[in-house]
């Protein structure tokens, strides 16, 4: 295809694969991932003048720099499972080509990478005797503190979420919980008994997933960041990106819509490969994303009092930079994070007494929310000690007098287990796939 005839900005098809060693390229995990476009405008190669006094006014040849920038995408959020799983969700090492990890475990890596670290398991068919409060089953060893977990309410005949606070040993094993449940799990039926683990990313100073080999959720080769294949229309069309790191991740759920993530990958270096282009599509073997209905707001101790809102954004507002390294192909032998926001913002029919008060007064209150139809296809978020941290302005919607919440994290220290790398304990913001 020649430069008189346009390639199609919208033919592609992206790969995404974890490199154990920075600036590594891998290609036999590489997993197709499902977006909506590769925006390829941010990368950047510098073109530096060779400066010396002339004669003439003329310009000679240039000298090129670092090949960096980034790489930007979006996608609909998608759960593991068609079905309702009947056992522990697992998580695959992005970079070990022998566990065959998928785009799901590129999402859980990305994220991981972001945030911190993730725990990923949970799963048991003998719960009993539970109470709105308190979860109680013969064991509950596979579940950690601060974990999301799924079941089925007894009563309302609804697909539920729970966030566990301090898990005790006993006879049977209890557990506390960050805010109290809508509903008991069901106790006859298909689904009595059942609690459903999930991956919990959560946010961790040091990233443990990318650098600690005993405790990242990856297990003893973590990624310390990604390689993206993207093939174009041509065959001439071909971008290898390597050392990818995620710098800028967000999400939207609006109401009745399809929910979006947009994600920004730094580079620390990328070709253009000239050949390789036009690629046959991809295997996608996970479910289709669901609109935004159906969902569970919750702010304040009891999930059984559901918000009304129309939507929610929710941002990590990232700060990540590279590691300088001349020694490097792209100058960067790394990227780390250098530090976090997470943001979640939305608009309520306004009350004094409630956000307004809330941000007065500064008081902490749990706040989560999920969206999904059944366990396989539900994505949850949590900061368990959610502060108002902007003013509450008066302002309008349909008619109908509205304020606009910006919630951010507090200090949490209500879980069980001493905070440490590989344990959702007392971690201040989370995101649950379940």
């Amino acid at each position: 295809m020649s430069r008189n005839t346009p390639k199609l900005n919208s033919i592609g098809r992206l790969r995404i694969a974890g490199e154990a060693t920075y600036l590594t390229e891998v290609t036999a995990a590489l997993a197709y991932f499902q977006q909506l476009g590769l925006d390829r405008s941010g990368l950047t190669l510098p073109a530096l003048p060779n400066a010396y006094q002339r004669v003439d006014f003329h310009q000679d040849q240039i000298i090129t720099g670092a090949q960096n920038g980034a790489l930007s995408f979006q996608f609909n959020p998608f759960g593991y499972s068609e079905s309702i799983p009947s056992g522990a969700p697992t998580h695959s090492d992005p970079s070990d080509s022998g566990s065959s990890p998928t785009a799901f475990d590129m999402l859980i890596g990305i994220l991981s990478s972001a945030l911190g670290n993730a725990v990923v398991g949970g799963y048991t068919a003998d719960e009993s005797g539970s109470t709105t409060s308190q979860i109680s089953a013969t064991t509950l060893d596979t579940f950690d503190d601060g974990q999301a977990f799924a079941f089925r309410g007894d009563t309302d005949d609804e697909w539920e979420v729970g966030w566990f606070q301090a898990i005790s040993n006993g006879t049977p094993d209890t557990a506390t919980l960050l805010q109290q449940l809508a509903d008991v799990p069901a106790t006859s039926g298909t689904h009595a008994g059942k609690l459903w683990g999930s991956y919990t990313v959560f946010s961790k100073v040091g990233q443990p997933y990318n650098f600690d080999t005993s405790n990242s959720a990856a297990g003893a080769t973590p990624p310390q960041a990604f390689t993206m294949e993207f093939l174009g229309h041509d065959a001439d069309d071909s971008l290898t990106g390597l050392g990818c790191f995620p710098s800028s991740i967000s999400f939207n759920f609006e109401r009745g819509e399809v929910p979006t993530c947009d994600v920004t990958m730094s580079v620390g270096y990328w070709s253009e490969e000239g050949s390789g282009g036009a690629p046959t599509a991809g295997t996608w073997s996970f479910p289709l994303p669901e609109s935004v209905l159906n969902a569970k707001v919750v702010w304040g101790a009891d999930a059984a009092t559901k918000l009304r809102v129309s939507g929610l954004t929710v941002d990590l507002n990232l700060d990540v930079q590279p590691m300088p390294d001349v020694c490097k192909n792209g100058g960067i032998g790394g990227m780390y994070v250098a530090g976090m926001d997470p943001t979640i913002t939305f608009n309520v029919y306004r009350d004094v007494s409630e956000e307004v008060t809330d941000f007065a007064d500064q008081n902490g209150k749990a706040f989560t929310a999920w969206f999904g139809s059944q366990p396989g296809r539900i994505i949850a978020f949590c900061i368990p000690d959610a502060y108002v941290q902007e003013y509450p302005g008066v302002g309008e919607e349909n008619n109908a007098v509205i304020s606009t919440v910006v919630l951010k994290p507090g200090p949490n220290t209500g879980d069980g287990e001493a905070a440490a790398a590989d344990t959702s304990s007392n971690t201040p913001f989370r995101i649950a796939f379940l």
